[in-house]
């Protein structure tokens, strides 16, 4: 037992090429007694490669990593992820390396390699890749750390890679009537609205109202697809935001009963809005039995809607409406916070509504919308200009 009152176990594995001996150690904070303890390091320890120092290589340090994360309940896309960190960047370079002699200095030359040859073509990595690998492995040596199978953590000594983030960008009006004009038409059934389409599918008329959903909530796609009917509180005008729908390794989709940020909000709608979702809700009430207070809105089978298939959906309307090309179901979210802060809406305001953790996210990603803000320089140098110019003496 340590310091902490943990039980825990340390296993010989062998000598390395390099004469070095290789051990592992596990923590089991659930045991309650020895008993229970010697137990579980038994099954760890028989789970290990018997008389191979493999066990002490980086790369199946981070198998039985990405594998601890999936067990613990990882998102299936983010364990996917990180497998793909693992077998095209980390192994390559690293799977040989014990993780206990790689240095910052090992670790800096790696993520310059990335970054400047890392892709399959052998050209530079993307930077938002470069810096996923980056907290990927930072979050492996913490685990590391925390259960005695190395003595520090060589990343928190090593830069974080730079990622240069992206401007926010929204719909204009031209887009936005044109998407607008197709949620109408799909939502009320009108088929001479819908460009290519001979009918409205149930499934394309469920997607509408997840795009609508989006549009004027600002909500998440993952938000989008988790929220149900007993989150809209009709009397009180508003929808609860409290969970996100995510795929698991199995292909099923679950709700996940927390947020982004980690807490849930109140996102205000207008009587139009609840207006459409009654009438939605009414459709999906004459076309299937399973409907439900808890049964989520955006379904066709009275399951989650898997995030990625709505985010598909807008993609390919996004092409068949003619919308800009980088268009993408996130910028929903963006053309939402625009025309609000277009609109007089302030920060702290949009970011409570859109559940940014801290009001400073929300004004780095959207501070250069906020209205006023250029006009206010161009007007306070004109009434400069103007004090400098009025002056008996100033010359024109």
């Amino acid at each position: 037992m340590n310091a902490r009152g943990v039980w825990y176990a340390r296993v010989y594995l062998g000598i390395s090429a390099g004469g070095r001996q290789v051990r592992r150690q596990q923590s089991f904070p659930e045991a309650k007694s020895e008993a229970e303890a010697t137990a579980l390091a038994e099954a760890w320890a028989a789970s290990l490669p018997s008389g191979d120092v493999a066990g002490g290589l980086l790369s199946a340090l981070l198998s039985e990593y990405i594998e601890t994360k999936a067990a613990r309940g990882a998102a299936a896309r983010s364990v996917a992820l990180y497998r793909q960190y693992l077998t095209n960047y980390i192994s390559p370079h690293l799977g040989g390396r014990f993780a206990d002699e790689l240095t910052p200095l090992d670790f800096t030359r790696f993520f310059t390699k990335l970054k400047n040859g890392g892709a399959k073509s052998g050209g530079p990595l993307s930077e938002s890749t470069v810096n996923g690998v980056y907290q990927f492995l930072n979050g492996a040596y913490k685990h590391f750390v925390n259960n005695g199978i190395c003595d520090s953590n060589p990343i928190a000594s090593v830069d974080k890679p730079r990622v240069r983030t992206h401007e926010a960008r929204a719909l204009d009006e031209w887009d936005i009537s044109a998407l607008c004009g197709y949620l109408s038409a799909a939502l009320g059934g009108d088929v001479s609205g819908v460009p290519g389409r001979e009918r409205i599918t149930d499934n394309e008329h469920t997607q509408a109202m997840g795009i609508f959903i989006a549009l004027n909530t600002g909500m998440r796609v993952g938000e989008v697809c988790a929220l149900r009917r007993r989150d809209i509180a009709r009397a009180k005008g508003y929808a609860h935001v409290g969970g996100t729908a995510r795929a698991t390794g199995g292909g099923e989709v679950m709700r996940q009963e927390r947020t982004k940020s980690g807490k849930g909000r109140n996102v205000a709608l207008t009587a139009d809005v609840i207006r459409s979702l009654d009438e939605f809700m009414a459709w999906q009430d004459s076309k299937f039995d399973w409907c439900r207070p808890d049964s989520p809105i955006v379904s066709t089978t009275g399951g989650y809607m898997d995030p990625r298939a709505l985010s598909g959906a807008f993609k390919s309307l996004a092409r068949r409406l003619r919308l800009e090309p980088f268009a993408h179901f996130h910028t929903l979210r963006h053309t939402h916070a625009s025309w609000c802060l277009a609109n007089g809406v302030d920060i702290i305001t949009l970011s409570e509504r859109l559940g940014h953790a801290d009001p400073a996210t929300t004004a780095r990603i959207y501070g250069h919308m906020v209205k006023g803000r250029d006009a206010a320089a161009a007007e306070a140098f004109g009434r400069a200009l103007d004090g400098i110019t009025s002056r008996p003496d100033a010359r024109l």
